[in-house]
């Protein structure tokens, strides 16, 4: 009797240290107090722990929702600034793929990366491809986009005159060459310019055709109004008209002078070409962004046939009936001086009308004005 009443403790004995033990095991969670903001390490000491009431939960696992709670503090993956200067770095590729070992683009990570306004967009009309009637190539080397694009409304007139505006943004443009900016007015209106070097979110900037603004980028006057030397771009060649000159990255044009012509500046543009200007012609301050846009390189074919453009083919690899070099027996030359399918000549033709322009001193690539004008 003593030995089985031995033998059943024992046995209770040891169920109830493999049940205690089991809990040991059993996987449990740790909660601080509610007036606590602070995690609990479970390899942590109790003694080290600060004062505050600590509940056990027994309750297994399985029983909560399946959303797991770190126990240590992790770090919030931060989003990156948004860009307050309009200046841009070149981005060279790991060479992963063929397509990516010699690719340099721009970096435009930290541009605005959300939609245009809505209300400065238009839908962007195809010109390139077959005629729909005859099904004839009608623009050569072109095509369809693969990737849609809209149409980014520019104020090249700058109209609303002797009122301050707030550059908001810095935006990508896909027609263009450089970078956009969003201004807005105190009136509440918004308007896409092209944005200048050196530009920052924030700065205040005006327009104006009578007053004399401080020579600060972004600022458009006339030219009278601007001091001989000054970098401008965004340049009227008839006032009322709107920037026609100087508009791509990286562009500017310099007043050289302003006492050759009554009523005119004379410009230097970036071809080296010297012409006058009225001098009420707008322009503005400074010299446009994106100056590293001739760096870049697409690194495949693809990239280009993502902006629309398709092969060009050699003239004296066609068939006669698809251009003036085609045919012939073997590798020809073309037989005639090169020439475009048209038929007329490519290499040294004269295009200019007779007459040399009155306006233009000094042609584009720094060669002077004959009496033909060529």
């Amino acid at each position: 009797m003593y030995t089985g009443a031995l033998a059943r403790s024992t046995a209770s004995m040891a169920g109830g240290l493999g049940t205690a033990f089991n809990n040991l095991l059993r996987p449990t969670i740790c909660r601080v107090g509610a007036s606590s903001s602070m995690s609990m390490s479970m390899s942590q000491p109790m003694s080290t722990l600060p004062s505050q009431r600590v509940f056990v939960d027994a309750t297994p696992v399985e029983a909560y929702p399946k959303v797991l709670v770190s126990m240590a503090t992790t770090p919030k993956k931060e989003k990156p600034m948004q860009i307050t200067t309009v200046d841009a770095q070149l981005v060279r590729l790991k060479p992963i793929t063929n397509g990516q070992r010699h690719t340099v683009l721009i970096d435009k990570k930290n541009l605005w990366r959300g939609r245009p306004v809505k209300q400065l967009t238009q839908r962007l009309q195809q010109r390139a491809g077959r005629c729909r009637i005859t099904k004839q190539v009608v623009v050569y080397n072109r095509g369809t986009a693969k990737h849609k694009r809209l149409y980014r409304i520019i104020d090249f007139k700058r109209q609303m005159f002797d009122e301050p505006a707030t550059i908001q943004r810095f935006e990508y443009d896909p027609n263009r060459t450089s970078f956009i900016a969003l201004i807005a007015y105190p009136g509440g209106n918004v308007s896409y310019i092209l944005a200048a070097q050196k530009m920052m979110v924030g700065d205040e900037i005006k327009s104006s055709r009578t007053d004399i603004l401080d020579i600060k980028v972004g600022n458009c006057m006339p030219l009278k109004n601007i001091p001989v030397g000054t970098f401008v771009h965004n340049v009227e060649l008839w006032p009322g008209k709107g920037g026609q000159v100087v508009r791509s990255a990286g562009t500017s044009a310099t007043i050289l002078d302003k006492t050759g012509k009554k009523g005119f500046c004379l410009l230097l543009i970036a071809s080296k070409e010297q012409r006058y200007v009225p001098e009420e012609s707008l322009a503005t301050i400074g010299a446009v962004s994106n100056p590293l846009h001739h760096l870049r390189n697409l690194g495949k074919a693809g990239r280009s046939r993502w902006m629309g453009r398709r092969p060009c083919v050699r003239g004296v690899a066609m068939n006669p009936v698809d251009h003036c070099m085609g045919g012939g027996e073997g590798r020809s030359s073309g037989g005639r001086h090169s020439c475009n399918w048209k038929g007329l000549l490519s290499k040294g033709f004269k295009t200019r009308k007779k007459g040399p322009n009155p306006l233009v001193t000094v042609l584009s690539g720094g060669r002077k004005m004959t009496k033909r004008g060529s």
